[in-house]
């Protein structure tokens, strides 16, 4: 799979610097990485230098929703960073015999886990909560393949957080076909950071 750059977030750094924050992705990479693209001139003119332009951002294999907490300063997201590494790398290593066609193209992708992560810089990142897990009983493999909670959007709403979550779960073809949307709040998420 050749390399990508998609699904932006634009957002001002911590000076002020307005961002285009992309998810990165390019096949059996393990690597959980996002590029900072730069937004000078009044949107006019973006800027990228390959060399610093990559960060790692756990969850960047999904579209992420980041804002900054107006109360603390800290950037938050919620996305599925990848947490069962070894069956990750076996069918990164079985690419191109995956019979899930996703599979085949991205093979380190893993959305039955939903984590809610937070930075101070916006460019170091970490796990403070695990929001969602797939409860179903499925072996891990067969979670992984056929459930997915992805592409999370979500508000501040004073002391909480509310979100919506497309969802493939109980019934869903693959892990990226969903079936639901999920609504849930996480109170006092300040308190995690």
């Amino acid at each position: 799979m050749k390399p990508g750059l998609r699904e932006g977030n634009v957002i001002a750094d911590p000076d002020g610097q307005l961002r285009d924050v992309l998810s990165f992705e390019v096949g059996p990479l393990e690597a959980e990485k996002a590029a900072r693209i730069r937004i000078d001139d009044d949107g006019r003119k973006i800027s990228f230098d390959p060399e610093t332009g990559f960060f790692d951002l756990p969850g960047a294999k999904a579209k992420l929703t980041i804002r900054r907490d107006p109360v603390t300063g800290t950037y938050i997201t919620i996305g599925n960073a990848l947490d069962d590494m070894e069956i990750l790398r076996k069918w990164a290593n079985e690419t191109g015999t995956a019979a899930d066609p996703f599979r085949r193209d991205h093979p380190m992708r893993q959305r039955n886990k939903c984590f809610v992560l937070a930075s101070d810089d916006l460019w170091s990142w970490r796990r403070v909560k695990l929001l969602i897990e797939d409860e179903t009983g499925l072996n891990p493999e067969d979670s992984i393949r056929l459930t997915g909670f992805e592409y999370t959007d979500w508000q501040f709403d004073g002391k909480d957080i509310i979100f919506a979550v497309r969802t493939a779960y109980r019934g869903a073809v693959t892990f990226h076909d969903s079936n639901r949307i999920l609504f849930g709040k996480l109170k006092r998420f300040r308190a995690l950071l």
